[in-house]
């Protein structure tokens, strides 16, 4: 393994590669920095808090890939909060979807119970709601599962959300 410590002073780096026949090729690296202030948000347990009505903009970021034998690849989860403090609904509306990614969205009521919304399509939003108990309510919003067209796309553009809540009429 060859290990090489570069400054990408540009955002770019060449790296070149000899093919297993001495040909060489190059690969052209991007950084592309994003500012992701709900990051790591990656399962439930790191769930960010947001309130509700307020716009939230995120980035599904690429798949990542582990040498470990049950995570072979792993795309970007995020994962949120929401508090209530009487049981009702929690309404997730993903506004804007970055074109070539499409999303899944999927509601944890504090009593565990969960729902999963159908797959947006490519750019499309998509709008979801559960009944939850009292308590935080986990949502996610994922790139869709291995066999839903998108299946860990990513975007350097944002998706945005909002989340609202509705309290049950009666107790």
């Amino acid at each position: 393994m060859l290990e090489e410590e570069v400054s990408v002073l540009d955002g770019q780096v060449a790296i070149s590669i000899n093919g297993p026949e001495g040909q060489p090729f190059q690969v052209l690296l991007e950084y592309v920095p994003t500012i992701d202030k709900y990051e790591p948000n990656n399962d439930a347990s790191y769930a960010k808090e947001v309130i509700p009505g307020e716009p939230v903009s995120a980035y599904l970021f690429p798949p990542r890939f582990s040498s470990l034998p049950n995570q072979k690849e792993r795309k970007d989860a995020d994962y949120y909060k929401v508090k209530l403090s009487r049981g009702g609904n929690v309404i997730v509306d993903v506004s804007n979807v970055p074109d070539g990614t499409s999303v899944k969205i999927g509601i944890i009521s504090p009593s565990g119970s969960e729902r999963i919304s159908q797959t947006s399509g490519f750019g499309e939003p998509l709008k979801f709601s559960s009944t939850v108990s009292q308590g935080y309510a986990i949502f996610y919003i994922i790139s869709g599962e291995i066999s839903d067209p998108g299946y860990g796309a990513y975007s350097t553009e944002p998706y945005i959300f909002t989340v609202t809540t509705r309290a049950n009429s009666i107790e």
